[in-house]
């Protein structure tokens, strides 16, 4: 290096022949011209990128479908086999309140829930619409529509009391997500990693 140069210039020099190697480095054209353009391999990562995401998104889907309310309605043993029950009836019109409420919570109809009461003075047990009164009264048992089977179906998750099972069910099943994959990550982290180091 000659002396008649300062050394500060010398720095600046290298300062700037420093900074243009970085730009060089991190040029994206550059990098485009190595890697290529869209091509099998950036279509075959990216496909597997997604793979995990939309795995999650079907887990997170399943609520809907495994917590959906299915249509039911009162049992009624007046008028019903405890063994051969079904959804639709005839004699439904005499034996369940007919009227739904306009204040309906996730699904759940009022009538759903409630049913008229006995007629305790009628001697004749067949079901008929003499034997019930216009009295409401809450049910107790409940007959499902066959055509769906859920959590509520086979917990008896029903009516507007039950609804904050049904949320509890979805706040468990996220939660556990959540602590899953902080748990697990961390494990994969820990030891998965080590043995693949190992090795």
């Amino acid at each position: 290096m000659p002396k008649d140069i300062p050394t500060f210039c010398v720095e600046e020099c290298n300062l700037r022949v420093s900074i243009m190697e970085r730009q060089h480095i991190l040029d994206f054209d550059d990098m485009l011209e190595e890697l290529g353009e869209l091509g099998k391999f950036q279509v075959y990562t990216y496909i597997l990128i997604c793979l995990p995401v939309l795995f999650a998104a079907a887990n997170s889907l399943s609520y809907v479908f495994t917590a959906g309310i299915p249509e039911y309605r009162c049992y009624i043993p007046e008028c019903e086999d405890a063994l051969d029950t079904s959804y639709e009836v005839p004699w439904m019109d005499w034996a369940i309140p007919s009227d739904t409420s306009t204040n309906q919570v996730i699904g759940v109809k009022v009538d759903s829930c409630s049913r008229y009461a006995v007629n305790q003075s009628v001697t004749n047990a067949t079901c008929s619409q003499d034997i019930f009164t216009d009295v409401v009264e809450k049910c107790s048992e409940w007959v499902f529509d066959d055509a769906e089977r859920t959590i509520v179906t086979d917990w008896n998750m029903t009516c507007v009391e039950n609804q904050w099972k049904l949320s509890l069910v979805g706040t468990s099943h996220f939660a556990g997500i959540v602590v899953g994959s902080c748990v697990f990550g961390l494990l994969a982290d820990c030891y998965v990693h080590r043995i693949v180091r190992i090795r």
